[in-house]
């Protein structure tokens, strides 16, 4: 069993980009971190489009990007290789939790996004990362149904409950019971972690696989070959 969450890559967002990068700034940026091949490639693509429309369409799409490229996509295709041999079972945090004591605007829960490590209150349940912040209402609710999923799996190497076998308080839980968490397989099966929960299937196909093709050709995400790619 292994995942991510929804918006990994904006985690990294105040720390390169503190504010709203204008477009006409997207290429100079952009190369900072990916150099000026990779670059070009990126913003060539239709997968992660700036919109004129939307102030802080940059960090949006450099969130979105970076995400695929360095959690998403890459476990897709592990996922697709382990499958062969054992049940696989994929998820995606489409909620989270602020972080206590860190400030994060970009990543607030305000703001809809789950970056990387938005999940840890949720999945250690109340008190147990920082004492003094407890889960109430809907948060409760869905750290409930992540513990009991995650405990059915550590039991018996399957998320759902199964009755004759080892359970507890989980097989009570209609969060979890409701919900037939289905293994990656063909199908390309995720599980998508809300309040009520959601089976979803070959997330983000197309730019995953304009990425695999990028990778196996070598023609955007070689490393650069000189000192001039990262200018």
């Amino acid at each position: 069993m292994w995942g991510t969450v929804k918006d990994e890559a904006g985690f990294y967002v105040p720390i390169y980009y503190t504010q709203p990068v204008p477009i006409s700034n997207a290429t100079e940026s952009l190369e900072r971190i990916f150099g000026k091949t990779r670059t070009s490639a990126i913003l060539a693509s239709p997968y992660f489009p700036l919109s004129p429309s939307d102030p802080d369409t940059f960090r949006v799409s450099f969130t979105q990007f970076g995400t695929e490229y360095y959690w998403l996509c890459p476990l897709q295709y592990f996922s697709r290789q382990m499958t062969k041999y054992k049940p696989i079972y994929n998820f995606r945090f489409s909620r989270g939790r602020d972080m206590p004591l860190v400030e994060s605007s970009f990543c607030a829960a305000s703001t809809g996004r789950v970056c990387h490590s938005n999940e840890i209150q949720t999945v250690f349940a109340s008190g147990a990362a920082v004492t003094g912040f407890s889960q109430t209402g809907d948060d409760a609710r869905f750290a409930r149904q992540v513990v009991d999923r995650f405990t059915s799996f550590a039991k018996a190497g399957n998320p759902n409950p199964q009755p004759g076998r080892l359970f507890g308080v989980e097989i009570t839980n209609p969060d979890v019971t409701e919900v037939e968490w289905l293994p990656f397989g063909q199908s390309h099966a995720t599980l998508d972690m809300n309040v009520e929960s959601k089976m979803v299937y070959n997330l983000q196909a197309a730019s995953c696989q304009w990425i695999e093709d990028g990778l196996k050709q070598d023609f955007m995400f070689r490393l650069p070959s000189s000192s001039d790619d990262l200018k």
